[in-house]
C-alpha cells in the first residue's frame, strides 16, 4: 500500500513538473515574439523621436494629405514626397510633430530593422509619419512661419 502511494506522489510531481516546463517554454516563446515584433514594427507614430528634443514640441497635429502641410508650415510645400501625386506623403492621414531647436537621437531610416544607428543633431525638425508608419524628418524648417 505504502509503495502505491509513493508511486503516485511522483506521478503527480512528474505531471507537475511538466506542465510548469510546458508553460515556461510558452511564455518564453511570447515573450520572444514580442521582442522580434518590437524590433521589427516600424516607430510608433507619437514617439518621432521627441525623447531628443530637450525644447520639447511645438505643434502637433494630423493632417488629411500631405499638401495639407504648406497650410501650417508654407516652406514645407515644395517637398518632392509632397508635391508628387504618388509621392508618399501624399495620401494621408498624416501625423506632423515639430520640434524647435537641436534634436539628437533621430534613427537613421530606411534600415529594417532598425539598426540602432542615430543621424547627427539636427536643428528645427519637422518629422511626418506616412500612413505606413514611416517617419520622414525635415531640419531647418522656419518655424517663424508656422501657422498653428
Amino acid at each position: 500500500m505504502m509503495v502505491r502511494t509513493f508511486s503516485r506522489q511522483w506521478r503527480r510531481l512528474a505531471v507537475r513538473r511538466k506542465a510548469i516546463v510546458a508553460i515556461a517554454g510558452v511564455l518564453v516563446a511570447l515573450i520572444l515574439a514580442a521582442g522580434v515584433v518590437a524590433v521589427t514594427a516600424p516607430p510608433s507614430k507619437w514617439d518621432c523621436g521627441r525623447a531628443g528634443a530637450p525644447n520639447g514640441v511645438l505643434a502637433e497635429f494630423d493632417i488629411a494629405e500631405g499638401a495639407d502641410i504648406s497650410s501650417h508650415f508654407p516652406s514645407l510645400s515644395r517637398l518632392p514626397e509632397i508635391a508628387n501625386e504618388t509621392g508618399p506623403l501624399h495620401i494621408g492621414p498624416i501625423h506632423v510633430v515639430a520640434m524647435p531647436g537641436l534634436v539628437e537621437g533621430l534613427p537613421v531610416f530606411p534600415a529594417l530593422p532598425p539598426s540602432g544607428e542615430t543621424m547627427a543633431p539636427i536643428r528645427d525638425v519637422v518629422c511626418m509619419v506616412d500612413a505606413t508608419g514611416h517617419p520622414w524628418y525635415y531640419s531647418d524648417v522656419d518655424f517663424e512661419q508656422y501657422v498653428p
